[in-house]
């Protein structure tokens, strides 16, 4: 029997194109192969096969960001306009972690040179002076040296400097991010634009489950200074927050939540909040996959392959980070966020 897609004819080469790079990522049993190794050499050559050459595991961070955005930007060249806007905001995510990064570091008075090797210029994305931003005295000579779509960070800037909290400083950033992100997924074609908003909308509240529930077992700031820490947008979370805050197990949230969120928290403990998350980001992934594969709405795949990508970024991170460690394999194998080592 022959077997019949309602594949636009339009989008069959892209679709086809994104599953064979999808094929070719460190996934599945490779991924499990390389972990149970234990062995650094294994995953440098395994990276190296990639195209992800590194000479220790201290570079690997930087160079799986920067192979991200590579590969992305490739991508971008086969998309229309407005997915490939979608892309690039999606890669915002690094340069926001990068200026947070920048924030810290004046904050606690460090000089440049530690910024070595923690920043990552990524193709596209305007590059951070890090000598101007650190010696900037405030939030106008600060904002003088970014784009002019950013001059807003000059009262984050001179809020941290006021107060010297962190965390509320980063979550402003974060705010910008998802804004931008979420008008970008927006505008993407009509056939795809669903799914990139659930999955944008699906990062946020995961963000919020992590925030209030880290609070809870660690910091135990009260509810109001906590959901001043949370972000807007998230359809499961953000009209929830305080009774979210409120909520003093995992368990106890996931009675506030849809079914597949509670479903990530349902029988864990504060304790096993590393786990909360990943099953989270598990669930994010497993969104994705499902968008990637819809034959009948092709263009799907292209705002579903960014996240695809990112889990593998973040994969082959993890054991990187576990392996300098020295880690056991039994060890780095649990550190696998495990949807994205199996499908």
């Amino acid at each position: 029997m022959n077997a019949t897609t309602r594949i636009d004819p339009g989008q069959d080469f892209l679709f086809a194109n994104l599953h064979g790079r999808r094929s070719r990522f460190l996934r599945g049993e490779g991924l499990r192969r390389i972990a149970q190794s234990g062995s650094p050499d294994v995953l440098l050559r395994a990276m190296a096969g990639r195209g992800v050459k590194v000479a220790s595991l201290d570079e690997a961070r930087r160079e799986l960001v920067r192979d991200l955005g590579e590969e992305l930007k490739r991508v971008a060249t086969m998309l229309d306009a407005r997915t490939a806007a979608f892309h690039e905001a999606f890669l915002r995510r690094f340069w926001y972690e990068d200026l947070k990064t920048i924030l810290h570091l004046r904050v606690l008075g460090q000089k440049e040179s530690w910024a070595e090797g923690l920043l990552v210029d990524l193709p596209g994305l305007p590059r951070l002076s890090v000598p101007a931003l650190l010696a900037a005295r405030n939030g106008a000579e600060f904002v003088a040296v970014l784009p002019p779509g950013e001059r807003d960070i000059a009262r984050v800037v001179d809020g941290l400097a006021a107060d010297g909290n962190i965390p509320r400083a980063d979550t402003l950033l974060d705010r910008r991010f998802f804004a931008g992100l979420l008008a970008a997924a927006g505008q993407c074609p009509r056939s795809a634009r669903p799914l990139a908003r659930e999955l944008v909308e699906g990062e946020i509240d995961m963000s919020n489950i992590v925030t209030l529930l880290r609070n809870r077992r660690t910091y135990h700031l009260p509810t109001p200074e906590v959901v001043a820490l949370c972000l807007p947008d998230g359809p499961a979370t953000s009209r929830k927050l305080e009774a979210l805050a409120e909520a003093k197990t995992p368990a106890e949230a996931a009675g506030l939540l849809p079914r597949q969120l509670a479903e990530c928290l349902r029988g864990r403990e504060l304790a096993d909040l590393p786990r909360v998350e990943d099953a989270l980001r598990e669930w994010l992934h497993r969104l994705a996959c499902n968008g990637f594969r819809d034959y009948e709405r092709p263009r799907r795949s292209s705002v579903a392959y960014p996240y695809l990508k990112w889990i593998e970024m973040l994969n082959l991170g993890r054991l990187s980070e576990g392996m300098r460690f020295g880690l056991l394999p039994a060890e780095l194998s649990s550190l696998l966020i495990r949807e994205g080592a199996r499908v």
